[in-house]
């Protein structure tokens, strides 16, 4: 059995896609899915299944989402390992910064090179971004909610779908899911 960590994107945003975690939980439960654990109303679920692909994962609890709750919501599905990864990829550890200014946007796909070299032609002051392994480090020095590159942001330009966290998020998910 592999532990995994789902990021469900834009539930319980502003009174929008409206699941309540315990919900959810049974539901992933019922499917077939052990150990299932949330972490707080932004759609953050660990769990344990023998299915090898974090990709065919992630399309069975989008289709079982849809199902039951009747959302078409993005959900990006990382093993545990891959987790820590990306907390020992982090480009801005030995800068020392703030580690509530320091984002993780978790991107569904690869973006074409073409748009990277978009995002990398723009400029956002007070706000440092980094490519990582599917992801997207990002410095926001005022706070992710006055960043200008923002989730929406970096889907448009890129073109793929992405969900963030804040850097406490990533530790909590890492250190919950690695029990």
């Amino acid at each position: 059995m592999n532990t995994y960590i789902s990021l469900l994107r834009g539930i319980n945003v502003s009174g929008k896609n409206i699941i309540r975690m315990q919900d959810l939980s049974q539901m992933l439960t019922e499917k077939g899915l052990s150990n299932v654990c949330t972490y707080i109303q932004s759609g953050n679920v660990i769990f344990r299944s023998g299915q090898i692909s974090a990709f065919e994962l992630s399309r069975e609890i989008e289709m079982w989402i849809m199902s039951e709750f009747h959302y078409k919501i993005d959900v990006i599905v990382q093993k545990h390992e891959e987790m820590i990864s990306v907390r020992n990829s982090n480009p801005f550890a030995a800068e020392n910064p703030d580690p509530g200014n320091i984002y993780v946007v978790f991107l569904k796909s690869v973006p074409a090179e073409k748009n990277i070299r978009l995002l990398e032609n723009k400029n956002f002051t007070g706000e440092r971004w980094k490519l990582g392994k599917g992801v997207i480090y990002l410095y926001a020095r005022c706070g992710y909610g006055k960043s200008k590159l923002n989730n929406n942001l970096i889907e448009k330009i890129l073109d793929v779908r992405a969900t963030a966290r804040n850097w406490k998020t990533l530790l909590k998910l890492i250190e919950l899911s690695g029990k």
